[in-house]
């Protein structure tokens, strides 16, 4: 009776370590459960929980887009949100994948890049109103340095003879 007692009570106390093939293990507990589906056995992603504080196991962080890590030109083009409220946002810095003396990256948990979005912008169906605002004035703008017959390139090529070559 009494090795059993120990056995529980050394296993309650005890945190392991499970390696991945990316480092992204967080010693595991039973004090720890997942913020998506409560398990307490799972492996936690370290850098959500060290840069955004969230608990989340590796298996929710792969089936939910709500942790995945967006750039700061993705949340312009899908999000349009400016610089300086991407800025207000929390961050994971990683080294530039394209050239290591280049500034480190930022990256944004894409849950508080949407719910920015939605503060500033109310609803997806406002955002895409903005989106659609946007697209129209840059045609206008293009159509307005366009001659009224369309392309100024195409009417070059279509009135040019190619006989005039030849000569």
């Amino acid at each position: 009776m009494k090795r059993k007692e120990a056995l529980e009570k050394l296993s309650s106390r005890r945190k392991w370590k499970q390696p991945t093939a990316l480092g992204t293990t967080k010693a595991c507990s039973g004090g720890n459960p997942c913020e998506k589906c409560g398990n307490t056995h799972n492996q936690q992603d370290k850098t959500l929980l060290s840069e955004f504080g969230l608990r989340v196991c590796l298996q929710c962080k792969k089936g939910f887009d709500e942790f995945d890590l967006i750039t700061c030109e993705d949340i312009k083009k899908e999000y349009l949100l400016p610089e300086g409220t991407i800025r207000t946002l929390r961050a994971h810095k990683k080294p530039n994948p394209r050239n290591s003396s280049w500034a480190p990256i930022k990256l944004h948990l894409r849950r508080e890049v949407v719910q920015r979005c939605l503060e500033r912008w109310g609803s997806f169906e406002m955002l895409e109103a903005e989106r659609r605002r946007r697209l129209t004035t840059i045609e206008e703008k293009a159509a307005k340095k366009r001659p009224a017959g369309g392309s100024s390139v195409g009417q070059f090529f279509k009135s040019y003879k190619v006989s005039s070559l030849q000569d």
